[in-house]
């Protein structure tokens, strides 16, 4: 509305004319009266041709909206008072005094008016912890449409623990191992057919549970006996094991130091008979008459 641009108007020429100013006026001290007024616009009318009536209001008034605009925003030029051709039968406080009258002539009030109002409620807005605990629910709300069971079996700390299972296979499992007690009446029946136990009795039943916790206990001593023997074997074995290595080392150090030993005595014994032998030979030279020679160039 406040962006479409305004009426064109035709700019109004006139002729500048030979009219006595103000300052003349004064200075012969003469002003011109309302019959020359008149007479001076008759003129001005005359001798411009206009096209009408409605020309010349639309250029007064763009006239004036052309002076106004610097000021007033809501003026002629700024397009407030115009509408757009959608809305060219909205009656405003500019409209046509007739067509307002027309308007109120024509009005009928409803009085069994009704109004309804239609619109989504804006969402609050909600905390990290609250929105984990909706989509949380949403999912639960999921898996139950979509025929899984939810079953708390047990509590835990901070929370519940929950075990889902399909809806057939917790049917079958339950009609399977779970035993239905019989109805009342018949278990009533059954306690009625209960006579009173005598002495007797009485003792035998204590016997018989004096036996089975004595074989229980018997049991339980078995066990850890032969766990016991089974913890000394093993660890009789583990030591075995221990001594056999060690006797084998000790074995081959000994056999290692004992050839050592050996191969020692071995070259010392050879070394002997080496040197033995040499003495024999310078002995039989001598004895023969030969002059020996050390290998020192001694005699």
């Amino acid at each position: 509305m406040g962006c479409s641009p305004s009426r064109s108007a035709s700019a109004i020429l006139v002729e500048p004319r030979s009219t006595p100013s103000i300052n003349e006026m004064k200075s012969d001290e003469e002003l011109p009266a309302d019959s020359q007024k008149e007479e001076f616009l008759k003129e001005l009318i005359d001798d411009t041709d206009f096209p009408n009536e409605e020309f010349l209001q639309e250029s007064m008034k763009s006239g004036k909206s052309e002076g106004s605009s610097k000021y007033s925003s809501s003026s002629w030029d700024s397009g407030v008072y115009e509408l757009e051709d959608d809305y060219s039968h909205v009656i405003t406080e500019n409209s046509d005094p007739g067509k307002v009258r027309e308007v109120d002539k024509e009005f009928v009030p409803n009085k069994n008016l009704e109004l309804i109002l239609v619109g989504k409620a804006c969402p609050a807005r909600l905390s990290a912890r609250d929105r984990d605990v909706m989509e949380q629910q949403a999912i639960l709300e999921v898996l139950r449409d979509e025929g899984l069971i939810v079953r708390p079996p047990s509590k835990a700390v901070g929370g519940i623990r929950f075990e889902l299972v399909e809806a057939q296979n917790a049917l079958s499992n339950q009609s399977s191992s779970i035993h239905k007690l019989p109805p009342l009446s018949i278990r009533k029946k059954h306690k009625e057919k209960k006579s009173e136990l005598t002495h007797e009795e009485i003792q035998q039943k204590l016997i018989q549970a004096e036996e089975r916790r004595k074989k229980r206990t018997e049991e339980k001593l078995n066990k850890i006996a032969t766990k016991d023997r089974q913890e000394i074997q093993t660890i009789a074995e583990q030591q075995a094991e221990i001594n056999r290595q060690k006797l084998n080392q000790k074995l081959q150090t000994t056999t290692e130091s004992r050839e050592k030993y050996l191969s020692e005595m071995q070259e010392k014994l050879k070394a002997r008979e080496e040197h033995a032998n040499k003495v024999r030979e310078r002995k039989k030279m001598l004895a023969n008459g030969f002059k020996y020679v050390l290998p020192n160039g001694t005699n």
